[in-house]
């Protein structure tokens, strides 16, 4: 945990992947360190839980399901970057390993709202 938060802590961090084998702990490690780091973000630490999003492409709406942004006719991407882009927040994306090709658009999200953290 303490290698997390220092990773966490550091500015020029701010992707961090906990890997390892199915049942040895990941998703309780990542709820630990949201709950220790949730003074330090002004907006929030969001638990996104991935394992039932069956596409890449249904990862935004599964971010903006957790964060409350409306899901109507506008392109949800657009309205999801548009809400992060001025938010100080960590989002825990927890069970990614099947939605890997969202790769780009986290990395995506990381340029547009520069204040905000993944884990």
């Amino acid at each position: 945990m303490a290698d997390v938060l220092a990773l966490l802590a550091a500015p020029d961090h701010r992707l961090i992947s906990i890997t390892g084998m199915g049942g040895m702990g990941k998703t309780r490690l990542g709820l630990a360190v949201a709950e220790a780091v949730q003074p330090d973000f002004g907006d929030g630490v969001w638990f996104v839980p991935l394992a039932n999003v069956d596409s890449a492409e249904a990862v935004p709406n599964a971010i903006a399901a957790v964060l409350s942004i409306p899901q109507g006719a506008v392109d949800v991407r657009n309205s999801l970057f548009g809400y992060l882009r001025s938010k100080h927040l960590l989002l825990v994306l927890d069970n990614c390993e099947h939605v890997l090709e969202s790769a780009e658009l986290l990395s995506e999200l990381l340029q547009t709202a520069p204040q905000v953290k993944l884990l």
